[in-house]
């Protein structure tokens, strides 16, 4: 009964009670806590990267109800460390999940899981089947509890490049085995390499969904079938442009209208997944698109500014900032709940105003070790 009148108040209300009495203090950091309350619906945005004078792999977290940066001492708990050029991603219960990008240098792919990475040691899977070139699409997804272990399983969905054709491999953490999908992915475009300036990627139910950011070309893999859809193309007026993020109400993208040469704008769309009609629903307010593209000279084509932009969504959060190596590091919001209203997030703290984020991800993984620990401004 008292996890469910907590259920009700604040997170920061419910950090004070804890210290009410041994009792009420567990009923906070209990897992059905976290996993239906508030963070429910206003996930953490988590960032993954390297830190370029100290040349140390960072990972921080952003609290959308404190409104305030964590920094994650994460490689304190890997054995051994991880680099900054890794893949990470959230399933919807909150495990954690690191997979190495890039060309390994090793003859073996490993990845790496917490369901809580500040309280548990991270874990290593088994080695992959095979090993992808050119940064992978990596996505997680909840499968079901093992009776094994204290959380949820989980299935890794990992797209690359296998011998000149975009082939799917899979894990899944219940039985620690990796799977090649016989079926490739049809080609989204004139191009090879899948890299974050062509393609974009979400995850929507059992769906990972695919699209060329230039043409609006899309397709989904079903986890269901371990199949892909045939290809379709993003129907709708004006936009020129996407890139696909998801959250709890389903599939969303933003798109890049252009006026002209001198006015532009990014706009959220709705994207409905058995038409693929989209509709717009909101847009960015122009001096948050000003600030993530202002590091960009006068002149420079909107296009190239747009391509830099990473955007990860889950609940009723959408969180937007840009992956260009000269951007100030800013980062903006858009609340669905409330009326998809935008706002922009506290900088980043000092000792992170310079690092170069390589992945990012949300998740509804809840802190509370974190919050009860930490001294914060109520």
């Amino acid at each position: 009964m008292i996890e469910r009148i907590l259920l009700h108040l604040p997170v920061s209300s419910s950090i004070r009670l804890a210290s009410v009495s041994k009792s009420w203090y567990s009923s906070v950091r209990s897992s059905s806590l976290m996993k239906f309350g508030v963070a429910r619906t206003h996930p953490f945005l988590y960032l993954w990267g390297l830190h370029p004078r100290s040349l140390l792999t960072l990972a921080c977290m952003y609290d959308p109800i404190l409104q305030r940066w964590f920094t994650l001492n994460l490689q304190n708990k890997m054995n051994p460390v991880f680099s900054p050029s890794c893949s990470l991603t959230s399933t919807r219960s909150g495990t954690l999940i690191l997979y190495p990008s890039g060309i390994c240098s090793s003859d073996s792919v490993f990845l790496r899981f917490a369901p809580n990475p500040v309280n548990i040691d991270w874990s290593m899977s088994s080695a992959a089947t095979n090993q992808f070139l050119f940064f992978p699409f990596v996505a997680a997804l909840d499968s079901q509890r093992s009776p094994s272990s204290s959380f949820s399983s989980f299935v890794v969905f990992v797209l690359g490049e296998l011998r000149n054709a975009h082939t799917v491999q899979l894990y899944d953490s219940a039985t620690d085995s990796w799977e090649v999908c016989p079926s490739p992915m049809a080609m989204l475009g004139p191009f090879r390499f899948m890299g974050s300036f062509h393609v974009s990627s979400a995850v929507v139910g059992r769906k990972v969904y695919i699209v060329n950011i230039h043409t609006g070309v899309i397709t989904y893999f079903n986890l269901g079938t371990k199949s892909w859809n045939p290809l379709r193309k993003l129907e709708g007026k004006h936009m020129q442009h996407f890139l696909l993020s998801s959250t709890g109400r389903g599939l969303y993208a933003l798109g890049l209208y252009i006026a002209d040469q001198t006015n532009e704008c990014v706009k959220l769309l709705k994207v409905n997944e058995i038409t693929m009609q989209y509709k717009e629903v909101s847009q960015m307010p122009e001096q948050l698109w000003s600030s993530l593209i202002d590091h960009f000279k006068k002149g420079t084509h909107p296009l190239l500014a747009f391509s830099y932009l990473r955007c990860t969504g889950s609940g009723n959060l959408i969180y937007v900032y840009s992956g260009s190596y000269f951007s100030k590091m800013r980062f903006c919001v858009c609340d669905i709940e409330d009326g998809y209203r935008w706002h922009q997030l506290p900088v980043l703290p000092a000792d992170l105003e310079a690092l170069e984020v390589r992945s990012e991800c949300c998740s509804f993984q809840l802190m509370p070790e974190v919050c009860l620990k930490s001294r914060f401004v109520q």
